[in-house]
């Protein structure tokens, strides 16, 4: 189980394209609202490498932090059945503090964090509703204007460094 005494920093991932075939991605896209102009290709490698940077910069925080807990709670369109990335990371990186819990609602976890970890999620709206500490992952680049409306509220990070800073000053 997870202690009860310790801080807790909550990641919301935000990845239901990230390691999926192309042709099973375009599928999805034409019936979502994501941007039909943008390149497939493109937007693949962004996907990838952004929840790869987001991936190695959390598990490096945990490391460095083995006082606080750490919650990894995928996105509900993430399909994780054939291979959780989340869950093998975990495995790979012996972490006693960090727990992937897939089960719980959003809500609940909101209430017992005391940081969110997200990438320009409506969740992180919720969170700024409850008086939360946010940290938007922006680590990979992509086009402007994406979602930047919902980076107000809070803190932005583009690489571990950063986020281990404002992790610190919070």
């Amino acid at each position: 189980g997870m202690p009860g005494d310790r801080p807790i920093i909550f990641w919301a991932t935000s990845y239901p394209f990230a390691n999926r075939d192309k042709e099973d991605v375009q599928k999805d896209m034409k019936r979502s609202n994501v941007n039909k102009a943008m390149d497939i290709n493109e937007f693949l490698e962004y996907t990838n490498l952004s929840q790869k940077l987001s991936l190695d910069a959390f598990f490096k925080l945990a490391a460095e932090h083995k006082e606080v807990n750490f919650i990894i709670k995928p996105h509900p369109f993430e399909r994780l059945h054939d291979n959780n990335v989340y869950a093998n990371y975990i495995k790979e990186s012996d972490s006693d503090n960090v727990f992937f819990i897939e089960s719980e609602p959003v809500a609940n976890l909101l209430n017992i964090c005391d940081i969110l970890l997200h990438l320009t999620s409506t969740t992180s709206v919720e969170a700024w509703l409850l008086g939360k500490q946010t940290i938007s992952l922006e680590f990979a680049e992509r086009e402007e204007g994406s979602h930047n409306e919902l980076l107000s509220g809070g803190a932005t990070v583009t690489n571990s460094d950063e986020l281990a800073d404002t992790v610190r000053h919070y």
